[in-house]
């Protein structure tokens, strides 16, 4: 895949469709954002009020205004919710399909060179963290600027009581900046432990009857706990990080509180402030803990989209996922002359791209190292007749099966070619390939759908009468 092509492929491709449903899930959420900000101004100044003389009428004034805000907000959030949940579902279900038809590309050395779970999380689960993080980014962002906002009117009540309330606030960043960089490093282990479990658990579950008919039910459910217990350990020792740092910033936003409250009384002694507005300071004082919260969020949310992104879209990265490459020849008639030339093949096991090299595209496909291999063809040539029957024996791992599918182009060979009635396959067009030749495994598999269904889709206008005679 040539890199501009590759650049196209990102989560914003899919929003284009729903510009005006996201712009009006923005307008709203800001609307809710905003509401914060005026209702705490209202209800501030009825506090005003209601230390004055004569001032309930003015109080009460302020206060139906405040609760008129909140219902605003209220009517918001549900319009909001209602947009989510109509859109983030159609966007996620596009992102599915499209991931699942590049998978259908992508050929059987890719397959093999990668777990199940690697392509389970990519096709599913990735698209449903990346919308869902999206959302509470948009929310955490608005809610970011709201708490920076009421520090400013804050610091306009009192800039002492709003200078000791914002060395605490960057303390408490600083130490979720910190878990930040430690839990991003877990994330990474977290994923590959989350993929092997998933492709494990869905293996045991497709091969169950030949786990019972070998009697490997015990030594599987060894593997099982102790891949289990890997990521389990893993997650707790992640989980167990994060509350031992929350735990500390806590510690210290309890400590900005007692010294809010401390320094408030300190200052209405000294007739430095007023008892309203150490009542507004210190009954607000939630929001300004909000700006540690949505800091954290915030990062937290950017890098799980980076991570889910990068891993998504991944599947289209023609050096880690390579596809399946097709000619343009279309033959009309095949007659069914086979012929392997001086073919040689070797089953190959290549380095790991790193995770931050897929992030930054910065790789290239020398960067794709072969670690080992292991020749099973060196130079084969034959020649099969068309209307001939002809087997292929031999003991287990001879390359009985590798001959089908460099036949079928389920593999492409190192060097020499396979022709079919003397044209090379790698000429031949997907529809002619597949069409031409037809592979029955030794365990054919059977699609969770009725076995109607699944002749079906072989041929979708089967008759009764030809379903029958198929069985």
């Amino acid at each position: 895949m040539t890199k501009d092509k590759n650049k196209k492929m990102n989560i914003f491709k899919y929003f284009k469709n729903y510009k005006w449903q996201i712009s009006l899930y923005i307008l709203l959420v800001t609307l809710g954002a905003v509401g914060d900000i005026f209702k705490v101004i209202f209800f501030a100044r009825a506090i005003e009020f209601l230390t004055i003389p004569d001032g309930i009428k003015h109080a009460l004034i302020y206060m139906v205004i405040g609760v008129g805000i909140s219902v605003a907000q209220r009517l918001c959030w549900w319009l909001t919710n209602v947009l989510y949940h109509k859109y983030a579902n159609k966007i996620v279900s596009e992102i599915n399909t499209d991931l699942a038809a590049q998978s259908f590309k992508l050929d059987s050395t890719t397959y093999s060179d990668h777990d199940t779970g690697t392509f389970v999380q990519r096709i599913v689960n990735d698209p449903v963290v990346i919308i869902e993080h999206m959302s509470q980014l948009i929310d955490s962002i608005l809610s970011f600027i709201s708490a920076t906002v009421m520090l400013i009117y804050i610091s306009s009540l009192n800039y002492i009581i709003a200078l000791c309330l914002l060395f605490i606030i960057v303390v408490s960043i600083i130490i979720e900046v910190i878990r930040l960089k430690i839990r991003k490093k877990n994330k990474v282990i977290d994923r590959k432990n989350n993929d092997k479990i998933n492709s494990l658990t869905t293996e045991i579950v497709r091969s169950e009857k030949d786990i019972k008919s070998l009697g490997l039910e015990g030594k599987l459910k060894e593997i099982s706990q102790e891949n289990y217990s890997k990521y389990r350990k893993h997650r707790a020792k992640m989980d167990i990080t994060d509350s031992n740092f929350w735990a500390a910033r806590n510690a210290i936003i309890d400590i900005g509180n007692s010294l809010t409250l401390i320094l408030g009384i300190f200052l209405m002694d000294k007739g430095l402030i007023t008892l309203a507005t150490f009542l507004i300071v210190y009954a607000n004082r939630g929001s300004l803990w909000d700006l540690v919260w949505y800091c954290g969020h915030i990062a937290n949310f950017v890098l799980e989209i980076k991570v889910a992104n990068a891993r998504m879209f991944s599947l289209f990265d023609e050096v880690e996922f390579v596809t399946e490459k097709f000619g343009n020849v279309d033959l009309e008639n095949v007659v069914g002359e086979v012929e392997f030339k001086d073919v040689s093949y070797s089953y190959k096991e290549y380095e790991k791209i790193a995770e931050n090299k897929l992030k930054t595209k910065k790789h290239t496909p020398k960067e794709r190292k072969v670690i080992s291999q292991n020749k099973v063809f060196d130079k084969i040539s034959f020649k099969i007749e068309h209307n001939t029957t002809v087997a292929f024996v031999g003991k287990s791992g001879s390359g009985k099966s590798t001959i089908l599918n460099l036949m079928a182009k389920m593999r492409d060979v190192d060097a020499g070619e396979i022709l079919i009635d003397g044209v090379n396959i790698n000429q031949l067009s997907k529809k002619t390939l597949r069409s031409t030749i037809s592979l029955v495994n030794q365990f054919p598999y059977i699609f969770d759908m009725s076995i109607k269904d699944n002749l079906q889709l072989a041929k979708p206008d089967a008759t009764e009468d030809e379903i029958k005679d198929a069985l």
